[in-house]
C-alpha cells in the first residue's frame, strides 16, 4: 500500500514517506495536483501547473455540513513539520464541527468594523480617494512610508475622532528629538493631509493638526534666491560644461531662463514643444495640479531648443537612427533624463567654488547651507526678480502666479467664469525676465527678434 496518495493526478515519484526532501522534489508537470500526506490526514501539498507549492487542509464537516478547504501557508514559507502542526490544530476544529474558513471570515469582518473609526480605516480610505491618487508617485511613495511606519504605529488603532491637537503636538516633539526635526515635520504635515481628507468628507468637524507649530530645527519654508554673483557663476559654468554634460547643461541653462519645475522639463518632448510659436504645452499628467500648462518661451529659451534639436537631429542621422522623443534624453536613449541630476551638478558646483574660495584664502571655510543651492531655488530667484519688477514695469503680481502654474485665488465667480489664458501677459513676464538675465550675467541684450509687448495694466 502508498504511503501517500494523489489526488487528480498520479504522483511523479512514489516515496515511502512525505519528507521535507521529498516536498521540495515534487515537479511541475504541466497542470494542477494535490499529493496527500500519510502522516496527517487531510494535509496536501497543492503544485501548481507553474511548480508553486502550497500546504493546504481538506475535510469534510461532521453532520454533513459539506467539505472545507483552503490554504495553510506557501510551501517555501514554512517546513513540512511546522505545516503538520497547524495543520492538526485546524483539522481539529473541523472535527468538532466548526468552519475555521468561515470563523476567519467572520474576524475579518469583525476587524474591519472594528478598524472602521480607527485611523487605519481612515487611511484606507484616503488611499482609495482622489486626494491620494492624484500625487505624484514618489509623493504617494513618501506618504506611504511615513503612514505605515510613524503614523500608524502611533495612532493606527486610536478612534480618529480621539485624536486631539494636544496629544498631537507631543508625538511631533517626540518625533523631533528621537528622530530628527525633518522627521517630525513630515510626519506632521502627511497626518494634516489625512485629516483635513477626513474633514472634506464630514468625518471630522475639524484638522487636530491644525495650530501645532512645525518644530524648532526643521528645514520649513527655503528662502534661498541667488545673487547676481552666484547668477553670473552658474551661467559661466553652464557655458563651460563646468561638472556637467552638454544634455545637462543645456537642461539647466533652460531653466535660468524659463521657470518650469525641473520634473516638467526633464520630462519634455518634442512634440510638447511649440518653436515656431515659442510655446511649451506640459499635460496634465505630467503637472504637479493635474492641469496643464501653456508656457510661452523667449526668444534665448526657443534658440536654445532650435540648436538642440538640430544638433540631436544630426547626430542621429549619423547614427542612422530617429530623433528620440524627449527633449533631453538620458544616457541610454530609453526615456527622460532624471530631474535629480541637475541637483547633483548644482552639488558638485557648490563644492567646487567653496574649494576654490578656500585656496583664494589660504584657509578652511565651514560649509554652511547658506551655500547649498538647486534647480527650484532658479525658479524661485525668477520669481523673486520678478515680483520686484512688478511695480516698476507695471504688471500684476498675479500674473507671475499664473506664470509658475499656481492657482490663482480670484473669488469662486472670477475663477468659474474666467477662461482667459493670460498667453500675452505670461509672455510678456518671461520677456522681462530674459532682458534682466542678461543683463545680469553679460550686459547684453536679447536676440534682435524679440518684440517688447504692450505693457500689461495693474488691473489685468
Amino acid at each position: 500500500m502508498p504511503h501517500f496518495r494523489t489526488l487528480l493526478m498520479a504522483t511523479p515519484t512514489p516515496h515511502k514517506r512525505l519528507t521535507q526532501a521529498a516536498v521540495d522534489a515534487l515537479p511541475p508537470i504541466g497542470k494542477k495536483y494535490r499529493q496527500a500526506d500519510n502522516q496527517v490526514k487531510g494535509l496536501f501539498v497543492r503544485v501548481t501547473a507553474a511548480g508553486h507549492k502550497a500546504y493546504e487542509v481538506r475535510r469534510r464537516i461532521p453532520g454533513g455540513r459539506g467539505r472545507v478547504e483552503y490554504t495553510i501557508a506557501d510551501a517555501a514559507d514554512i517546513t513540512l513539520q511546522e505545516a503538520r502542526r497547524r495543520a492538526g490544530i485546524e483539522l481539529a476544529k473541523i472535527g468538532d464541527g466548526r468552519n475555521p474558513l468561515e470563523e476567519r471570515r467572520e474576524a475579518e469582518k469583525e476587524e474591519k468594523a472594528r478598524n472602521a473609526n480607527t485611523l487605519s480605516g481612515l487611511i484606507d480610505l484616503y488611499r482609495n480617494s482622489s486626494d491620494y491618487r492624484e500625487l505624484k508617485q514618489s509623493t504617494r511613495n513618501l506618504y506611504d512610508q511615513y503612514l505605515n511606519t510613524y503614523i500608524a504605529e502611533e495612532w493606527g488603532e486610536t478612534p480618529y475622532a480621539d485624536i486631539k491637537r494636544g496629544r498631537v503636538a507631543e508625538w511631533v516633539d517626540r518625533l523631533r528629538y528621537e528622530r530628527s526635526p525633518n522627521v517630525a515635520a513630515s510626519a506632521r504635515s502627511i497626518l494634516s493631509g489625512v485629516c483635513t481628507f477626513a474633514v472634506s468628507r464630514d468625518l471630522l468637524e475639524y484638522n487636530p493638526v491644525q495650530g501645532v507649530k512645525l518644530p524648532k530645527g526643521s528645514k520649513g519654508k527655503r528662502g534661498r534666491v541667488l545673487s547676481d554673483v552666484e547668477l553670473v557663476a552658474l551661467w559661466s559654468a553652464i557655458d563651460a560644461q563646468d561638472c556637467m554634460q552638454q544634455t545637462t547643461a543645456d537642461m539647466l541653462r533652460f531653466l535660468m531662463l524659463v521657470p518650469p519645475r525641473r520634473g516638467e522639463v526633464a520630462g519634455m518632448r518634442w512634440d510638447e514643444v511649440d518653436l515656431p510659436e515659442g510655446l511649451l504645452v506640459v499635460p496634465s499628467e505630467r503637472m504637479k495640479g493635474n492641469r496643464q500648462h501653456d508656457l510661452p518661451l523667449n526668444a534665448s529659451a526657443v534658440d536654445l531648443l532650435r540648436e538642440r534639436k538640430e544638433r540631436l537631429e544630426k547626430e542621429a542621422k549619423e547614427a542612422g537612427l530617429q530623433l528620440l522623443p524627449w527633449v533631453f534624453p538620458n544616457a541610454k536613449g530609453d526615456g527622460p533624463m532624471e530631474g535629480k541630476r541637475v541637483k547633483r551638478v548644482c552639488d558638485r558646483l557648490r563644492d567646487k567654488w567653496h574649494k576654490e574660495r578656500e585656496e583664494v584664502e589660504g584657509r578652511e571655510i565651514e560649509k554652511t547651507k547658506a551655500q547649498n543651492f538647486g534647480p527650484h531655488d532658479i525658479r524661485r530667484t525668477i520669481t523673486t526678480r520678478l515680483m520686484a519688477l512688478s511695480a516698476k514695469r507695471g504688471f500684476h503680481p498675479a500674473h507671475v502666479e499664473r506664470l509658475l502654474s499656481h492657482a490663482v485665488d480670484s473669488g469662486k465667480a472670477i475663477s468659474h467664469y474666467d477662461h482667459h489664458d493670460y498667453m500675452a501677459e505670461k509672455r510678456e513676464l518671461v520677456d522681462i525676465w530674459e532682458t534682466e538675465l542678461l543683463r545680469i550675467v553679460g550686459g547684453t541684450e536679447p536676440p534682435e527678434n524679440v518684440v517688447p509687448l504692450r505693457p500689461v495694466s495693474a488691473a489685468n
